[in-house]
């Protein structure tokens, strides 16, 4: 079967790189006309659709190179859905997984506030 192997970033993946590329390797040789982004998703939960370009850097493995970085914190969800075919014309098995964008960086302000309480209640 045409199943996925490994990814990167890893499923629940924390701190990954707002530049990073989605990479998939699978079982067997990919037909690199039913690469596209119905059968290789990657959404964001604040932006949507990530749009890029694919590539097979060899015959079992795609990479995704979305046109613009994550957001920061952003969760991303990637899936891989049964219209992926193999080089046989077998279908791939569906795959999801999630990571976690990196933050970078940001500020906080904490104010000291001493608070006093108090009771009007008879014992």
């Amino acid at each position: 079967p045409l199943a996925v192997e490994s990814t990167n970033p890893t499923n629940n993946a924390l701190n990954v790189v707002v530049t990073s590329n989605v990479t998939t390797s699978f079982s067997i040789s990919i037909e690199n006309t039913t690469v596209n982004t119905g059968t290789f998703t990657i959404r964001g939960e604040q932006t949507g659709i990530y749009t890029g370009a694919y590539t097979l850097p060899t015959t079992d493995t795609i990479q995704f190179d979305p046109t613009m970085n994550f957001k920061s914190g952003e969760v991303i969800n990637a899936s891989i859905s049964n219209g992926l075919e193999s080089t046989g014309a077998i279908n791939a098995t569906p795959y999801q997984w999630q990571f976690h964008a990196a933050v970078n960086g940001g500020h906080a302000n904490f104010i000291s506030n001493t608070q006093t309480f108090s009771s009007s209640m008879p014992l």
